[in-house]
């Protein structure tokens, strides 16, 4: 079995950058289910995973001036329902 290197940058510049440097060699890992299933049937085989755990800038919501989110790519589906803003503005 060939072996994998779990990378963990710390912000989303960092995911950038190891991204560009393992172009091609590289997943993005968030929760695992997907990746997991297409790794068991061979349609990744990965060098690195880039877990996505630890770059804290990734889980934030933050609403902009002109009312829009930006919702980052670790936030659960959970998480943004339960925030004050979008249950008064989409529930």
């Amino acid at each position: 079995m060939k072996s994998i290197k779990i990378l963990q940058p710390q912000t989303a510049k960092d995911v950038c950058l190891l991204l560009d440097q393992y172009k091609g060699e590289a997943v993005l890992h968030a929760g695992g289910t997907d990746l997991l299933v297409r790794m068991r049937n061979g349609a990744v085989k990965p060098s690195y995973i880039i877990d996505l755990s630890k770059a804290k800038a990734l889980d934030t919501v933050t609403e902009l001036p002109d009312g829009i989110f930006r919702v980052g790519c670790m936030v659960t589906i959970t998480e943004l329902m339960q925030l004050p803003a979008t249950k008064t503005k989409y529930q």
